[in-house]
């Protein structure tokens, strides 16, 4: 081995004890004010008291749909609020688009069905807006000679959307809820 390979070595021998000590460094602050759980109860049991106090309007098969599962989730199973604090308005739009042709009967054999919901948090005593935002889902569904079978297959694949939908809702208040302590 010559001289300027033993040299070229031992840098790299430092690199790794380096990053070690700079990550043992750089978690040394996720005690006290860095990183918190969302829910749980070192720092999220405000969170959680303040989406169980949120009255949530959405119209449609769909927003129904969204709604359920917001209450759920919300209240973590309790149902909706007796004494809703905020307000959350849904209004969802939905496309259906054929992605998939038959070549035997030039039909659409395949469909994708876009969802995309609006919302809006309100605090219902001011009716004042704290947060808007918009979420979306795709979800994908075969189609076939059968009537029936399509309708549910449809109405399968808008459930799954709507569920995703709920889901990024949900996650997104909840962060907003963490971000902004309320009394």
């Amino acid at each position: 081995m010559s001289s300027p390979e033993i040299r070229s070595r031992r840098p790299r021998a430092l690199v790794g004890p380096a990053l070690a000590l700079v990550a043992l460094l750089g978690l040394g602050g996720c005690g006290a004010g860095g990183i918190r759980p969302l829910y749980g109860s070192a720092a999220g049991g405000e969170t959680r008291a303040a989406l169980s106090r949120i009255e949530v309007v959405a119209p449609g098969r769909i927003g129904q749909q969204i709604r359920n599962d917001l209450v759920f989730g919300f209240g973590s199973g309790a149902g909706e609020p007796d004494r809703p604090r905020w307000r959350l308005d849904i209004t969802t739009t939905t496309i259906d688009t054929a992605v998939g042709i038959d070549r035997s009967s030039n039909l659409a054999s395949a469909h994708l069905d876009q969802v995309s919901a609006g919302w809006v948090l309100t605090e219902i005593a001011t009716d004042q807006t704290l947060v808007t935002g918009t979420s979306f889902a795709n979800a994908a569904y075969d189609y076939s000679q059968q009537r029936f079978a399509d309708l549910r297959a449809k109405r399968d694949a808008e459930n799954r959307a709507a569920g995703a939908i709920a889901l990024d809702i949900r996650t997104k208040i909840a962060v907003w809820f963490a971000e902004h302590p309320t009394p």
